[in-house]
């Protein structure tokens, strides 16, 4: 399952659900890749969260509080 592109504050994410191990992948398809220096080369960026880190430890519930923003 992936979502369509949604823009976020000027990136398109969008997310996938990932099988092994199980949990979701938030894809960002707005940054430029540097190893292409002097070009717009864009590749996909990533990161993965798995079931357990998501629900059973708290990181979904983290995110949807808002909490996360002390840290930037």
């Amino acid at each position: 399952m992936i979502t369509p592109d949604e823009d976020v504050d000027g990136e398109m994410l969008c997310i996938c659900r990932i099988s092994i191990p199980t949990g979701y992948e938030v894809i960002n398809r707005s940054r430029c890749d540097w190893e292409y220096v002097g070009t717009e080369h864009f590749e996909n960026q990533s990161i993965e969260f798995n079931d357990y880190v998501l629900f059973d430890a708290g990181v979904l519930e983290w995110i949807e509080s808002g909490k996360w923003k002390a840290f930037v």
